[in-house]
């Protein structure tokens, strides 16, 4: 055996990077071992290859297991490998994991799937093993699937369990940050009634105290979060921390001024009362009755020069978290943004991580507090925002962003930029525009619908239901599906939903209530009902 082969086995398998052309390194489809030879495919049946010994074997057989997925869905094709994922989802080599969390993400897209001990195995490892990963689209794919889980009003329960039991537990640093993530982007789209901040607080604020940077950094950034939910749960919790922390989350709770509101809704799950609609009706947008704060006094044209051409990567840090801490208010006085929103479009290209991610949280904070003023620079920023989801250091700053450039931006305004972005190649960027698409298109008028409609975004949505990653054609029949209450009478609409299939229809036209075949809240439920149940149900129902 070569001294190559043992230097590579001496390493952690799961620290060895990536990707790249070093002979110590790995790949993300494995090299194949003299000693241990591949399996033809003729040789095995497709779920004994998915558990060979064989690194590419395996890999070979998750991809074709994947390729199953996607080219035959199906309850029989589901049912056959449903309780063998919590293994698939640990697997050891980063490549076929990948691949597990892809064909994982299409699983549970499928309806009538309820809570079971294996899908609860399956998010468990999915949040140790996925969201703690460093490797290629891991852990971006993992939180989705955690995401996509939670938005069944049949899962949020499950997920919020498993969170706390992984941030209560003594975990290792990687495990907590992706649990402490995903808590915080939970939070954010699902509210506090779903994921309540008095369950996990306690946890976070034990965590704050971790060596680790990044843990203290997320933990800080949640208690933040938090603090516009459960104002007075946080406040006690935070009085336990360090003086310095205290300190630095007393200044971000006095920037906190606008009211909480969920992104998006549990399915199935009445999220709001009767009372509350009526209330909402009188509600008053904040942002209206806001003072206007001046920025351009201390960030004008002179501040631009001077950051553009300072030398030192933590001069231009401090000098963007200055301007930060300017703009985190909830109301900007409408001014000429030109050469700062300039300035700001080319601190995104900065070589440095920290100054791109400040930039992009600087652009996201003038589209909320500028809303329609910072339109023009909105749509001058818009693609080289899009851009930095390539980066998976940078993606979660740029999905902020992307979510915030929807106070200035109208989708009318961006479909030609938006119709290039979605035949990227990327499919992770294509995935992310449905996304944005979809929350965008809500407070859209249906004239306005129509329109964009008829410019060629509708077509090319339609394609994107066929694409290659389950993401992309989950994400573009959720843009159909929030587009539809609204286009529903119209004709052309009509006919463009008729090019699916009776699938693609189905998933388009549910309602929420729809979407699962067995409530939770059932008294007569099961403790654990296995897939194949649910998918004999489901058939018994149709019949």
């Amino acid at each position: 055996m070569n001294s190559h082969y043992n230097s590579k086995r001496t390493m952690n398998f799961d620290d060895q990077p990536v990707g790249q052309h070093n002979e110590l390194l790995i790949s993300e489809q494995p090299e194949q071992s003299s000693e241990d030879p591949p399996v033809p495919k003729e040789a095995l049946p497709l779920s004994s290859r998915l558990s060979s010994k064989n690194l590419k074997t395996r890999f070979s057989a998750m991809s074709e297991l994947l390729s199953l997925f996607t080219s035959q869905p199906g309850p029989s094709i589901f049912m056959e490998y449903y309780d063998r994922f919590p293994k698939y989802l640990g697997d050891s080599h980063p490549g076929t994991q990948e691949k597990a969390v892809e064909a994982f993400g299409i699983l549970i897209a499928q309806p009538g799937l309820q809570p079971d001990k294996t899908l609860n195995d399956s998010v468990s490892i999915l949040i140790e093993k996925g969201l703690s990963s460093t490797k290629g689209q891991i852990k971006p794919k993992a939180l989705e699937c955690i995401v996509k889980l939670a938005e069944e009003g049949s899962m949020h329960e499950l997920i919020r369990d498993q969170l706390k039991s992984k941030l209560s537990a003594k975990t290792n640093a990687k495990v907590a940050l992706g649990a402490i993530q995903a808590t915080s982007q939970l939070l954010l789209n699902y509210g506090n009634k779903h994921f309540p901040v008095k369950d996990f607080v306690d946890s976070v604020a034990t965590l704050a105290e971790s060596r680790d940077d990044q843990v203290r950094t997320e933990c800080l950034a949640y208690l933040k979060e938090g603090y516009r939910w459960a104002k007075g749960v946080v406040e006690e919790v935070a009085k336990k921390l360090r003086q310095a922390q205290r300190e630095e989350l007393n200044k971000q709770f006095a920037e906190v001024a606008e009211a909480p509101r969920p992104l998006r809704t549990i399915r199935g799950v009445n999220s709001e009362c009767a009372e509350h609609k009526e209330e909402k009706k009188t509600v008053v947008d904040s942002y209206v009755l806001a003072a206007e704060i001046s920025v351009l006094k201390k960030f004008g044209d002179q501040w631009c020069s001077q950051i553009m051409e300072a030398k030192k990567w933590s001069e231009k840090r401090d000098r963007l978290e200055e301007l930060l801490r300017a703009v985190s208010v909830e109301r900007i006085k409408s001014e000429s943004f030109s050469e700062l929103g300039k300035t700001l479009k080319l601190l995104l290209q900065d070589p440095n991580i920290v100054v791109s991610s400040l930039a992009l949280k600087v652009i996201g904070q003038l589209a909320k507090g500028l809303r329609n003023n910072f339109n023009a620079y909105a749509k001058l920023t818009f693609e080289a925002v899009v851009q930095k989801l390539k980066d998976k250091k940078s993606v979660a700053e740029a999905q902020k962003c992307l979510e915030n450039l929807v106070f200035s931006l109208k989708l009318e305004d961006m479909v030609e930029q938006i119709k290039e972005t979605l035949n990227d190649k990327s499919p992770l960027i294509k995935a992310r525009i449905c996304l944005w698409i979809e929350r965008a298109v809500l407070p859209q008028a249906a004239p306005s619908l129509l329109k964009i409609i008829g410019s060629g975004l509708g077509p090319i949505l339609i394609k994107l239901t066929d694409d290659a990653a389950s993401d992309v054609r989950e994400n573009a029949l959720n843009c159909l599906r929030a587009m539809k209450p609204l286009l529903e009478d119209d004709a052309n609409f009509t006919k463009l939903l008729a090019e699916l299939n009776s699938q693609k229809q189905d998933k388009v036209a549910a309602k929420p209530q729809d979407l699962s075949l067995i409530h939770i809240s059932e008294p007569t439920r099961q403790a654990e009902i296995s897939y194949a149940v649910f998918c004999l149900k489901k058939k018994k129902k149709k019949k």
